[in-house]
């Protein structure tokens, strides 16, 4: 079970890059109806006295957290003080072929693929780093950035809504020549949900929003909302619509 040479670093992202994260146009898994997006990897934390059977306190999904000392140190010490023993560890093969098999699946992986990590942390900046060598060694483009440096262009066009609020309440929209600002309703504590601006179109001075309503997992209807302002609010007009 050989491991590589040194972990390669990967490449910085720059100005360019640290704005945004790219996603492929369509990037959504297209399994079968009720699937979920691919995993990369995880930890089961257990707890096992070695008669019993062991008890599951906790799963960790997708965090580099000891990563690189259960893939690597742990098999070069293996290697140096052990070598006539086993291990079992495949995380790194495994991990390089789990990279190989996200670029060929429908998720549509789109490169660079970016990691990022707290710029304080070197823990974190050393594990990532082996993280993005896997995926170097399995074919993918890969940059680094920090997640400080992640964040929107002040002149550039987004909303900002609270993750708690309702009927457009405490709502930014920032246009690129202006702000417009939803009803203050003391929303906003938790923070932010930021999303790129997605204009609603305007007819004669107002403004629609559809709603598309589900049940279970199937469409089941339409309703319309408009309003006078960009930012739809609790005192929109609904619109019943026919088709003909």
């Amino acid at each position: 079970m050989p491991r590589g040479g040194g972990i390669r670093a990967p490449t910085s992202c720059g100005t360019s890059c640290a704005s945004r994260v790219n996603t492929a146009p369509g990037s959504r898994p297209r399994g079968r109806k009720g699937s979920l997006p691919p995993s990369l990897y995880g930890r089961f934390d257990l707890s096992y006295d070695g008669r019993n059977p062991p008890k599951l306190l906790e799963y960790n999904a997708d965090t580099p957290t000891s990563l690189i000392e259960a893939a690597i140190a742990q098999w070069h010490w293996l290697q140096e003080l052990h070598p006539d023993e086993d291990q079992f560890n495949s995380l790194h093969e495994r991990l390089i072929a789990r990279w190989q098999a996200l670029a060929g699946s429908p998720v549509q992986l789109a490169q660079p693929v970016h990691f990022a990590c707290v710029r304080d942390s070197e823990e974190d900046r050393v594990n990532l780093e082996y993280l993005a060598d896997t995926a170097l060694q399995g074919g993918l483009d890969v940059c680094f950035l920090h997640i400080e440096d992640i964040g929107l262009d002040a002149e550039g066009c987004y909303v900002a809504k609270p993750v708690f609020s309702r009927e457009g309440a405490d709502i930014a929209l920032h246009d690129g020549a202006r702000v417009l600002h939803g009803k203050a309703d003391a929303y906003g504590a938790e923070g932010f949900v930021y999303q790129a601006l997605a204009p609603l179109p305007a007819f004669d001075g107002r403004y629609p929003v559809i709603g598309a309503w589900v049940v279970g997992d199937e469409p089941a209807g339409m309703g319309i909302r408009e309003d006078a302002t960009p930012i739809t609010t609790n005192t929109s007009h609904f619109l019943p619509h026919y088709f003909s």
